[in-house]
């Protein structure tokens, strides 16, 4: 059997910290099908000091399925078997900062901004 992959993209736009402050933001995503997610990497700049995904939801709920400290390389980690998430499931993110700069950090484009991304692959069967 053969299924189309399709990219999970998972984007936190309201991002705020303080300056001189760690700070940690959370980020919940649930999705109305079911996904066979088979692969994860996550997304931030300078200031992240640890991302981590959980599931959300399910029999499964609060269950960790990634973490990075390297926010210049992440790990692209691949799930064999995929993860199977059903209707009203999902992920959470969890990202801590440390800003350590006078000025308060947000979400942008830039090196000198901040990001919250989950990445990844999935298929629908």
């Amino acid at each position: 059997m053969q299924y189309e992959a399709q990219n999970l993209f998972l984007n936190k736009l309201n991002i705020n910290l303080p300056p001189k402050q760690e700070t940690t933001l959370n980020s919940d995503y649930t999705f109305n099908d079911t996904r066979s997610v088979f692969m994860l990497t996550a997304h931030a700049h300078k200031h992240m000091t640890e991302f981590k995904i959980y599931i959300k939801g399910g029999v499964r709920d609060g269950e960790l399925v990634y973490y990075t400290n390297d926010w210049e390389h992440p790990e692209i980690k691949q799930y064999d078997p995929p993860i199977e998430l059903n209707p009203g499931e999902g992920f959470r993110g969890e990202a801590t900062y440390n800003n350590t700069t006078n000025e308060t950090k947000r979400f942008g484009l830039l090196s000198t901004d901040e990001m919250m991304i989950i990445f990844g692959g999935y298929y629908q069967k």
